[in-house]
């Protein structure tokens, strides 16, 4: 999957304004019409276990498409964020093997801080359960 580094890092500062709320945070991924990762609409969590789970509204992947049809694009991807550490739970697991059409993203902090403001993050992509490379343009 490749994705614009410009908007790798706004992804990170949204799920980074969120992380002191201790919550998954999310949204969609949508790429340009060179297939590159350009856009991303963050939806809210309707988990009643904002914590350890993340719950996209209904109707989500529609608004995510209809946003991606106005910018000539398309939905390539949905992401999640994790509050503590961890690749991928076994939820997520089972997520991603049922919709192999989409990349399915985590974002995971390191624990490590860039400076004061940023925290780092890895991000684990896969299609289906087969993980696949970020590549950052």
């Amino acid at each position: 999957m490749k994705i614009k580094s410009k908007l790798k890092l706004e992804v990170e500062r949204f799920i980074s304004t969120y992380y002191l709320s201790s919550e998954e945070m999310g949204g969609y991924l949508i790429s340009n019409q060179k297939g590159i990762v350009a856009y991303f609409l963050p939806l809210p969590n309707q988990s009643e276990k904002p914590r350890t789970n993340f719950l996209f509204p209904q109707g989500g992947l529609k608004l995510a498409e209809q946003f991606a049809r106005s910018r000539k694009g398309r939905v390539i991807a949905d992401f999640h964020s994790h509050p503590d550490p961890c690749i991928m739970s076994a939820a997520d697991q089972c997520y991603a093997q049922s919709n192999p059409e989409l990349f399915f993203v985590t974002i995971t902090p390191t624990g490590k801080w860039s400076d004061w403001r940023r925290k780092e993050y890895i991000w684990y992509v896969c299609k289906g359960i087969k993980p696949e490379k970020v590549e950052e343009v």
